[in-house]
């Protein structure tokens, strides 16, 4: 079976044909077969102008960084859902949390990704695996009762970017589906 696939212009990597950023440089995908429309909003995604600062009002830009990215997505009591297309037609569920504050009691935008059951013989290999990681980190939490590995990171929510949330979508879309595939035998259930 052959899968489409596009070639970033950028680095030459080898997306899945869904994909409209680039998964290793984050390049977006396709700019000369999108409308002039799309072809503006992916623009002003990547590259912001100091004339017009990053909206920063949580849910409403959020929502509208979704909506431009153009992935599924449904919008959940605290926050959103998004589905990442990956390589290999594989995709990565991954929620945008608004409801959650720091320690501080500052606002803040997570993400988290459940990679499957937590299983405690893997726990050492991913505490070491998170000193490796840079923008996200392995953890548990209890989804729907069970306990299970996840792929988290986080913004302040006062100075959320639309650019660094693009890229830690990506991120731990990525990072979360690659221990998926470990933990479930190749499935892809989340």
């Amino acid at each position: 079976m052959t899968t489409a696939t596009t070639i970033c212009s950028n680095c030459q990597f080898e997306n899945h044909a869904t994909c409209h950023f680039c998964l290793r440089c984050g390049a977006p995908l396709n700019a000369a077969s999108r409308s002039p429309a799309t072809t503006t909003v992916l623009a002003q995604l990547v590259e912001e102008t100091p004339e017009t600062p990053p909206r920063r009002d949580g849910a409403a830009s959020i929502g509208k960084l979704i909506q431009q990215l153009n992935l599924p997505s449904q919008e959940t009591p605290a926050g959103f859902l998004v589905d990442v297309p990956l390589a290999s037609e594989r995709t990565q569920k991954v929620s945008i949390l608004l409801n959650e504050k720091d320690r501080d009691g500052e606002q803040a935008v997570t993400l988290v990704s459940v990679c499957g059951p937590a299983k405690e013989k893997y726990a050492l290999q991913l505490l070491q695996i998170n000193a490796q990681l840079k923008y996200c980190g392995f953890a548990v939490r209890k989804v729907q009762g069970e306990k299970m590995f996840v792929v988290t990171g986080s913004q302040y929510g006062a100075t959320a970017d639309a650019e660094e949330l693009r890229k830690l979508l990506i991120t731990i879309a990525k990072t979360a589906d690659r221990l998926e595939e470990k933990l479930t035998q190749g499935s892809d259930e989340f």
